[in-house]
């Protein structure tokens, strides 16, 4: 979990365990987390707040849109890595909403 400084001080992110990805859809933490670049399905799983099927079926879906890419590590072909398609990539860089995460 990341942390804040504000005055020289860590401030956690959390107020009494409610944090940011409580306020996004599924898809929403998917397209937060990939923001920052490509990220195998584990680190998915991992990070987004709901079951693994769940996730599996938003992350098709997202797929499906055009929304999300896929492609296959080439250090272990099970393994799919998966990001954010450029459109959508340049369609967040002009948001307003996303002006702060692209700078």
């Amino acid at each position: 979990m990341k942390h804040f400084v504000i005055n020289e001080e860590k401030v956690d992110p959390t107020i009494n365990g409610f944090s940011e990805s409580d306020l996004l859809t599924v898809e929403g933490q998917i397209t937060l987390l990939l923001i920052r670049g490509p990220r195998p399905a584990g680190d998915i799983y991992g990070s987004v707040k709901a079951s693994q099927p769940t996730v599996s079926r938003k992350i098709s879906r997202l797929l499906d849109q055009g929304i999300l890419e896929v492609a296959i590590s080439t250090q272990d072909r099970r393994v799919p890595i998966y990001n954010l398609s450029e459109r959508i990539r340049v369609f967040l860089r002009q948001s307003e909403i996303m002006n702060d995460i692209f700078p």
